[in-house]
């Protein structure tokens, strides 16, 4: 929702905004793929599990207020043809 960026409240001074980037794919191969995952095969009845890596781009933040940041992530799930 903000662009990748976890905000403290709405602000957007860069004392209170923290980069991260995001990779989510299948667990299990090792490896995350880059969204979106596309034509996959149907998970059934068990499912599956999926790996959720989020990385902060600019390291340890430092020099930032302290506080809470937050951001929304939505992921859609639709059923294929």
């Amino acid at each position: 929702a903000n662009a990748s960026k976890m905000m403290m409240s709405a602000s957007t001074a860069q004392n209170a905004v923290i980069p991260y980037s995001m990779q989510f794919g299948p667990a299990g191969d090792g490896t995350l793929a880059n969204l979106p995952l596309v034509n996959l095969t149907r998970a059934g009845v068990t499912g599956k599990q999926y790996a959720l890596q989020l990385t902060l781009t600019e390291g340890v933040p430092s020099g930032k207020i302290a506080g809470n940041y937050s951001d929304t992530i939505t992921l859609t799930v639709t059923p294929g043809a």
